[in-house]
């Protein structure tokens, strides 16, 4: 597709390689598998009515027969550009039916004809497509977001002081991350007490006369967890 007048219109005839550049024809042929798996991995609804329409349209041309998928068509969708099937096509087809449980037979129908066809019956191209497409079919295509493994630099408490015989405030200095700092989490005597998004807390309830340690644990927004913070000692007074 090229844009005329503001417009998309097929391209011309050798616009890259060849006389059915605007036609569905091989360059093309990878568009079921793209867009499909990006719906499938992001969720993204507006490919769901295109790749509908294209599933519905092949089944129809095919009768529901995978092995009668030829090797391009018209972009109309009205007849084939060559007489003879090709994988190139039909294994991108599963990753479009995928998109609706109601494809379920056909997407049987399609794994099990590409499944069936040797690789030396084949050439580089189809047998990519048709590997790449198998992988996204079998559930076995990830996200390629890159995991964040990094962990937060641990915070440094700068305050920690009794307030009454039962209460105790912390302040700390704010820890860094690449991806952000979701929560901090506070320990008292080695167990968690509570969770701040901010860099304070109030610790309430405790008993006068009493010595606390206290120590935090900054985590990021994938989870990993920092080095915990310096440790500091509080003792709580005698009366509030």
């Amino acid at each position: 597709m090229v844009k005329k007048n503001g417009s998309y219109a097929p391209a011309e005839p050798e616009f890259l390689e060849s006389e059915t550049d605007g036609d569905f024809s091989y360059n093309s042929s990878r568009i079921p598998w793209r867009i499909g798996t990006d719906a499938l991995l992001t969720g993204d609804a507006r490919a769901k009515e295109q790749l509908n329409q294209m599933t519905s349209w092949i089944r129809q041309v095919t009768g529901d027969d995978p092995s009668k998928i030829h090797g391009g068509y018209k972009l109309d969708g009205s007849n084939p550009l060559v007489d003879y099937t090709d994988i190139a096509f039909s294994s991108p087809m599963m990753v479009s039916a995928m998109i609706d449980p109601a494809n379920q037979d056909w997407l049987n129908r399609l794994w099990d004809h590409n499944a069936s066809i040797s690789t030396s019956d084949d050439v580089y191209f189809g047998n990519t497509l048709r590997l790449l497409t198998m992988i996204v079919v079998s559930g076995n295509w990830w996200s390629p977001t890159i995991a964040d493994t990094e962990a937060p630099i641990q915070p440094t408490i700068e305050k920690a002081a009794a307030v009454s015989g039962s209460s105790v405030e912390l302040k700390w200095a704010p820890s860094f991350d690449n991806a952000g700092i979701a929560e901090y989490k506070i320990y008292r005597n080695n167990s968690v007490i509570g969770t701040s998004k901010t860099t304070d807390f109030k610790d309430s309830g405790l008993t006068p006369n009493t010595t606390y340690h206290y120590f935090i644990v900054a985590y990021d927004t994938a989870g990993n967890m920092s080095k915990i913070s310096n440790v500091r000692i509080v003792s709580t007074g005698g009366h509030e």
